[in-house]
C-alpha cells in the first residue's frame, strides 16, 4: 500500500509504519501511545514475506506455541490437519506444560 511500510520483526511479528497508522488511542479518557519507540506499530500478528514483498499471515503471536526445542507450532495449522482426519469432527490445540 502506498505510504505504508511493512516488515517482519526477528521474532516473526508483523510491524507496520505509515500515515494510515494511528499514533495513540483513547481509553477511559486517557490517551495512550500505540507505536513502539522506533515508530513501528507491533500488530501482534505473525507472518513472513517472500522475495517479491508479498505478506503471508501465519497467526497471532499470543497463540504461538514454542516447544522446549525452540520449534514454533501454530495451533491453527495443527488443528486444520487434525480436522481432516476421519473420526475427528473438530479439534483444539493448546500448549501444555504437563510432561507425562
Amino acid at each position: 500500500m502506498s505510504g505504508q511500510e511493512v516488515r517482519i520483526n526477528p521474532d516473526g511479528e508483523i510491524l507496520v509504519r505509515g500515515e494510515n497508522v494511528a499514533t495513540e488511542y483513547l481509553a477511559g479518557g486517557i490517551e495512550s501511545p500505540i507505536l513502539h519507540e522506533d515508530g513501528w506499530f507491533h500488530t501482534g500478528d505473525l507472518g513472513s514475506m517472500d522475495e517479491e514483498g508479498r505478506l503471508y499471515y501465519k497467526g497471532r503471536k499470543k497463540d504461538l506455541i514454542v516447544t522446549s526445542d525452540g520449534l514454533n507450532v501454530y495451533p491453527d495449522d495443527v488443528g486444520s490437519v487434525l480436522n481432516r482426519l476421519s473420526g475427528i469432527r473438530e479439534s483444539t490445540v493448546v500448549a501444555s506444560t504437563h510432561s507425562g
